[in-house]
Parts: structure tokens; C-alpha cells; sequence
């Protein structure tokens, strides 16, 4: 559990200062949220789902 498998920055300047930007390095999933737990529940998330192949048809 010591890879990276995603990133979280936070918004400084602009418009949206004060978001929260996540990404997944697998199968590049990200969002803008408004906390730093919930940009930590979508990378968690989208890694399981990538794990787990739940998105695969």
C-alpha cells in the first residue's frame, strides 16, 4: 500500500480557489470538489473501481 495512484492539489487562484482537483492515474478518472476528504474519496474510489474492473463490459 506505498504506490501512488493518484493526486490531490488544491486550488489557489481563480475562479474555483479553494477546490480541490483528484485524478487517478489508472483509467483517468477525476473530479473538482469542495473538501480534501472528498477528493481523497474519489481517488480511493476510482482506483477500487479499477481494481476491482467494475467499469468493464
Amino acid at each position: 500500500m506505498q504506490d501512488t495512484v493518484g493526486r490531490i492539489l488544491k486550488t489557489l487562484h481563480g475562479t474555483e480557489a479553494g477546490t480541490w482537483f483528484w485524478s487517478c492515474y489508472e483509467g483517468g478518472a477525476n473530479g473538482r470538489v469542495f473538501t480534501k476528504d472528498e477528493a481523497v474519496f474519489g481517488v480511493e474510489r476510482a482506483y477500487t473501481r479499477r481494481v476491482v474492473k467494475a467499469d468493464w463490459r
